[in-house]
């Protein structure tokens, strides 16, 4: 038709760059670097910067204040806070406004004394210093079952619960309660294997049996639980395979009772030990790696819930923001997203530990830590496999909260950016040394000499030697475990049992 072949013959419409996120490059945010001259340099969010130098105009003449903010959304305009020489007027723009800015960065530089290159990498270096401080003080929602439950609520109420938007949050939800169940169904398995099963296979805690064996003998551990000493690796075994060389033990004394001793003095079953103890701690400190990555997402989800105002804000405009949250919709929050997953980073705290605290092996050990790592890691799993493109999009462009003040990024002068680096070498390696160690590493290492700790205290105990050795071990009072009681391991380890001992330690 004659309306198709107009269409047909309209040009396409030119290609929009797309908007640069994260650092600015510096040199030319300080105005002191020209942007590059090749083609690249368009697809910057400082090419009208540069082609409004090269014509002498402004980027943004001809456009009114609602043009130019949605065209700084797609990095098609500059605006003047990403130019800080001077407190920004017409004349910016002009060949005069040019030249007095070169004139003023030589100026500067010759009162330094330095040359105008080594200004506008000092320039650079300050606004970067800033604003990587500033960004400490940034947290946002990660992608997870958990985020999104938080975050896709918000954006219903925000936009007046749309059927669309509604069908997703509803989603959310389902994704949340199987998150939380298969999380809280492994671990109550796994619970269920160490304190259950495992005694009602004969099997006593490992503590430190065996643990560095290349000091026996006469070592404080080189006395395994059946009472012998180890003399050296040779007689070690893990329990699997000490279980059944004392079967077969046991079965030729009840096949033959008149050959006792003959068959004490010919069959050595061994004893179970520890092959290796610094991989176990080694081990631990990978898997409380982990634990603090997620235990550090719980607090931030925290303190947003904390800092943003109790209100019914809007999240959605121009963009998506954290804003305030109504306190019915914090009540809800904190009842079905932190708890249980407070609950669940505790009850896995605890048993991973107790799993790897109880593997023999060397290579059990290290495939282990990667077996339990993954508990904490399935609501990111259902998050990539089950959630849909839109709640991705969603959760990725929202904006993280600020919880600083302080905002000099925005509008920081050369000199201003020049004084906070000077500032920083001013204050030395005394005060800055102390931030080599990152918190994350020493809270890991705290989180794991607790949780070390723990094991210890709940099923060891020291004996003559001054090793670590099992606890006397009782059969437990029901084959299966209560879900009252593994609900109670999150602080207390202790099953209950019958009161028969089935193997008390050998001191």
């Amino acid at each position: 038709s004659s309306h198709g072949a107009q269409l047909r013959r309209q040009p396409p419409a030119p290609a929009r760059a797309p908007a640069r996120r994260g650092m600015w490059l510096f040199g030319e945010r300080a105005g002191l670097l020209p942007p590059p001259a090749d083609s690249k340099a368009r697809h910057t969010p400082y090419a009208p910067l540069a082609l409004a130098e090269r014509e002498g105009t402004s980027p943004t003449e001809g456009k009114d204040t609602d043009e130019i903010e949605f065209d700084q959304q797609d990095g098609d305009a500059v605006s003047s806070s990403q130019i800080p020489l001077g407190r920004r007027s017409s004349a910016f723009w002009t060949e005069e406004g040019q030249k007095s800015r070169i004139l003023e960065m030589s100026t500067c530089a010759e009162q330094r004394g330095i040359s105008k290159e080594e200004y506008a990498a000092r320039v650079a270096g300050g606004k970067m210093l800033t604003y990587l401080l500033e960004k400490e003080h940034e947290i946002r929602f990660r992608e997870s079952v958990y985020d999104t439950s938080i975050v896709l609520p918000q954006i219903c109420r925000s936009a007046g619960w749309p059927p669309g938007l509604v069908v997703l949050m509803f989603r959310s939800f389902l994704f949340l309660m199987l998150s939380v169940f298969m999380q809280l169904f492994i671990l109550y398995m796994l619970v269920e294997e160490e304190n259950i099963m495992d005694k009602y296979g004969g099997q006593m805690f490992l503590c430190d049996f065996g643990a560095h064996v290349f000091n026996c003998p006469g070592g404080v551990n080189c006395r395994g639980p059946g009472g012998t000493d180890y003399h050296d690796a040779g007689r070690m075994y893990a329990w699997n395979i000490y279980s059944t060389r004392m079967y077969v033990k046991d079965a030729f004394k009840a096949l033959f009772p008149d050959k006792i001793d003959e068959i004490e003095a010919s069959i050595d079953p061994g004893e179970y030990g520890l092959e290796n103890y610094w991989v176990r701690v080694v081990c631990i400190f990978i898997f409380m790696l982990s634990l603090a990555s997620d235990l550090r997402s719980t607090c931030e989800m925290i303190i947003i819930l904390w800092r943003v105002p109790t209100e019914a804000e809007y999240w959605i405009s121009y963009d998506v923001q954290v804003a305030g949250i109504p306190w019915s919709w914090k009540v809800f929050n904190t009842l079905a997203v932190i708890i249980p997953r407070i609950l669940i980073w505790r009850l896995t705290a605890r048993g991973g530990v107790m799993f790897l605290m109880e593997t023999a092996g060397i290579e059990d050990n290290i495939v282990n830590v990667t077996a339990v790592s993954f508990v904490l890691n399935l609501d990111e799993l259902i998050y990539e496999t089950c959630v849909s493109k839109a709640v991705k999009q969603i959760m990725a462009s929202l904006e993280p909260l600020v919880v600083s003040d302080s905002n000099l990024s925005e509008d920081q002068t050369c000199e201003e950016a020049i004084n906070i680096l000077e500032a920083d070498s001013r204050r030395g390696w005394s005060t800055s040394m102390w931030k080599v160690l990152p918190l994350t590493a020493l809270i890991t290492v705290g989180l794991s000499a607790f949780h070390i700790g723990e094991y210890y205290f709940f099923h060891c105990m020291r004996n003559e030697r001054g090793g670590f050795e099992s606890r006397p071990m009782k059969l437990p009072e029901s084959p299966r475990l209560p879900v009252s009681t593994f609900f109670r391991t999150a602080w207390d380890a202790k099953v209950t049992t019958i009161g028969e001992v089935y193997w008390p330690p050998p001191s």
